[in-house]
């Protein structure tokens, strides 16, 4: 399971990377992916085809490097990183709106 940036591959997600999970799986599905892929499937469904279990709890957490925004998922028991995936796609491929946030982010830095 790859744990680390999937923008520049450099900075890994672990438990200390992120302190405060803000979002279960069916909030994040139904407020981010479900707004980039338009689709009627049934939210455990959509949660199934993305590889994530609803029980599971996503923060967005930028890589500090590049700044590609990813989601990170952990168990509800334990803070250990279970899966990392980029935050508006919820794939491990960027959507367009994953870049612009990147692109944003190098811009900012001058």
């Amino acid at each position: 399971m790859v744990k680390s940036c999937y923008n520049c591959g450099k900075y890994v997600f672990d438990a200390e990377n992120f302190s405060i999970k803000r979002m279960s799986v069916i909030e994040y599905i139904d407020g981010v992916i479900r707004r980039n892929i338009r689709t009627n499937k049934p939210t455990n469904e959509l949660a199934t085809e993305l590889g994530l279990e609803v029980n599971w709890l996503v923060n967005q957490a930028p890589c500090e490097l590049c700044g590609a925004p990813h989601a990170v998922f952990s168990h509800p028991d334990h803070n250990d990183v279970v899966h990392v995936s980029f935050f508006f796609s919820g794939r491990p491929e960027s959507s367009e709106r994953d870049r612009r946030f990147v692109a944003d982010f190098r811009e900012n830095l001058v």
